[in-house]
């Protein structure tokens, strides 16, 4: 996630917890930071640590720029892009339509909800929930998409899962 707001930060990782999304979530406060973590450069080169995203939520508004100049970076390095990608932003219609011509694929409107952050999670472009008996990590594979790390564990899990579709390729 690309949040500067340490609450709204919080509040996105709750509703990850709340959903029982167990993928990572990595937080960046900045349009810079964002860059080199896509780039996976300097504090972010390891990928074990910083695996690439498959989902980035990206707040309008931050320190150094807007999320609208993520999204135009985005567009220029389209093999540095994730598959689904989500702006934050107040209610200005201006501001859907212009996530929707940079790239993003939905929006969640701040004050967040938790029952759109759950519509969201199961509807946005290129992505699908699964059920599993076991948690992955992601990896970002560039010949085959998406591929899978496996890590043990006993209860099942809700995991959000990258399905490349041909518009997503």
């Amino acid at each position: 996630m690309v949040e500067d707001n340490e609450d709204d930060a919080a509040l996105l990782r709750l509703m990850f917890t709340r959903s029982r999304i167990l993928n990572p979530v990595q937080r960046v406060a900045s349009v810079q930071e964002a860059t080199c973590y896509l780039k996976g450069e300097k504090e972010f080169s390891d990928r074990q640590a910083h695996p690439f995203p498959t989902l980035m939520i990206i707040d309008a508004q931050l320190r150094d720029g807007s999320g609208f100049d993520l999204l135009r970076w985005m567009q220029v390095h389209k093999p540095q892009t994730p598959v689904g990608v989500v702006m934050l932003t107040g209610s200005d219609v201006h501001a859907f339509k212009l996530s929707y011509e940079l790239g993003a694929q939905s929006f969640l409107t701040k004050p967040l909800k938790f029952e759109d952050f759950q519509n969201l999670v199961r509807h946005v472009r290129g992505l699908k929930l699964t059920t599993t008996s076991d948690a992955t990590c992601w990896n970002r594979n560039k010949t085959q998409g998406i591929s899978f790390t496996r890590i043990a564990s006993l209860e099942k899990r809700v995991l959000l899962r990258a399905i490349l579709t041909p518009s997503a390729t």
